[in-house]
């Protein structure tokens, strides 16, 4: 039973997962509430989505990851070199996608994808900030780059 003097206990569970497009928001955030009496109380938050993090979901595989990055799942695999192994994946497990690499005057997305031997779709698919190829990036922008470590070209040679 409630009184004169007496406080209910209220709570909220607010759950939110950001979209691969929010990479590098930041935010702040607030809540108000009001009682039926008129008291009144706002909390607010700050929130920040890592940018070249990707946090697994449940039965994910760095296969699945590596193929919505556009890159190779070894590449993702050997930027985490917490992961013991491949069976030991967690869900909702916080891994790196690349390194993040802060862009210098005259650096362009063409230039980036030959100098870390990877392509434009896998940079464009880790930056959603980044529109287009030709969008010129500025100087200290942080991008997102997944090499090409485990990039094979040319014929396979004989054995």
């Amino acid at each position: 039973t409630t009184g004169v003097l007496t406080c209910v206990e209220v709570q909220r569970r607010m759950v939110w997962r950001p979209e691969l497009a929010q990479q590098g928001l930041e935010k702040r955030v607030c809540f108000s509430a009001t009682t039926l009496t008129g008291h009144s109380a706002t909390r607010c938050i700050n929130l920040e989505v890592s940018k070249c993090r990707y946090c697994l979901q449940p039965g994910e595989t760095l296969q699945a990851v590596a193929v919505s990055f556009a890159t190779d799942w070894l590449q993702i695999f050997g930027a985490n070199a917490h992961l013991r192994g491949l069976d030991t994946l967690s869900e909702f497990e916080l891994i790196n996608l690349g390194t993040l690499y802060p862009a210098r005057a005259g650096d362009t997305l063409d230039g980036l994808r030959w100098r870390f031997k990877t392509s434009a779709d896998s940079i464009l698919r880790a930056n959603p900030d980044i529109t287009s190829t030709s969008q010129t990036l500025r100087d200290g922008q942080l991008v997102c780059v997944l090499p090409g470590s485990c990039t094979v070209t040319g014929p396979y040679p004989a054995r």
